[in-house]
């Protein structure tokens, strides 16, 4: 059975999780929205997202509370999350790091 502590503020912490959150831009203010009302539960990165009229955003689940604030705004919005996964690849040069996305729910 794995270790969980509980902050101070009480909420549960679980192994952090990466993840970016594929979202339209006119829908990113109701996303921001919800991160205010869940109190900022996590830090957002904003990212160069790879299609026109979309905003990227990476973040890291380490809480119950950030997790709730994640799928509370996907059901809002209708954004799109992947969890960030680092898959380590040998070349000839040495160890590099390549990463992949798994899209989630």
């Amino acid at each position: 059975m794995e270790n969980y502590s509980t902050w101070n503020d009480g909420s549960m912490k679980r192994p952090p999780e990466k993840y970016v959150v594929s979202i339209d831009e006119v829908r990113f203010g109701a996303f921001y929205l919800c991160w205010l009302q869940y109190d900022k539960p996590c830090e957002l990165t904003l990212r160069k997202p790879h299609s026109e009229g979309l905003t990227a955003v990476a973040l890291v689940v380490e809480s119950d509370e950030t997790a709730d604030f994640l799928w509370k705004a996907k059901e809002v919005t209708g954004c799109k999350l992947y969890r960030m996964q680092c898959h380590e690849t040998i070349s000839r040069r040495g160890n590099s790091n390549r990463r992949g996305f798994q899209p989630v729910g």
